[in-house]
């Protein structure tokens, strides 16, 4: 898998806190939860029940960087994708989100347009 979006959303002051780069060490403004590691890695730091996790994740069926770019993903916050996963249109992407949240925790699910690929 390739993780697209590195980020959590504190449940004190409700920001979000994205780290974009390998140690770009970031926390939220009240100091209750930090997120390290951009694309590489995910690491949290603080009260490590007081946040959300936000992370995006895409399997690694789209190997080259690009290949799913102008497609539509279905993922969770606690980073699970749909494996493997992308459509061409939006509205097959959230009838897909709309039948897992009927069988597969968590229930909420997301449908996110990827623009880019990392390498």
């Amino acid at each position: 898998m390739k993780l697209l979006l590195n980020a959590v959303q504190c449940l004190k002051c409700d920001q979000v806190i994205v780290s974009t780069h390998r140690h770009d060490f970031k926390g939220c403004k009240f100091g209750q939860i930090a997120v390290d590691g951009g694309l590489e890695y995910t690491r949290r730091v603080g009260k490590l029940d007081g946040y959300v996790e936000r992370c995006a994740w895409v399997w690694d069926k789209f190997s080259k960087p690009g290949d799913a770019a102008g497609k539509y993903i279905v993922w969770s916050p606690g980073g699970t994708t749909n494996p493997g996963v992308a459509f061409d249109h939006k509205e097959d992407a959230e009838q897909s989100a709309k039948e897992l949240a009927a069988r597969v925790p968590p229930s909420d699910w997301y449908v996110a347009l990827l623009t880019h690929v990392p390498r």
